[in-house]
């Protein structure tokens, strides 16, 4: 659960937004998401910015699990996750 993750509110509040575009994007637009970030301290160029990142990721996961691509484990070497 996001509230249990010990992050700020600013934080706990893109988690939301991001949940939010991810299930929902259809009525995203249409919420109070963009005003709550706003409330909380994130910029009129922060809140594209979140939603560009949150898109891309979207997109390739998708595409990842569209396709069942998998990594080789040699591929990912050396990367952190």
């Amino acid at each position: 659960m996001i509230t249990e993750a010990g992050l700020s509110k600013h934080r706990v509040e893109l988690c939301r937004f991001a949940e939010h575009l991810t299930l929902f994007p259809e009525h995203h637009a249409k919420d109070d998401f963009l005003q709550k970030l706003k409330d909380y301290g994130v910029s009129d160029l922060g809140i594209p910015d979140a939603t560009l990142v949150i898109s891309y990721f979207n997109f390739v996961n998708r595409i990842v699990l569209g396709t069942g691509i998998e990594a080789d484990e040699q591929e990912i070497k050396g990367y952190k996750y």
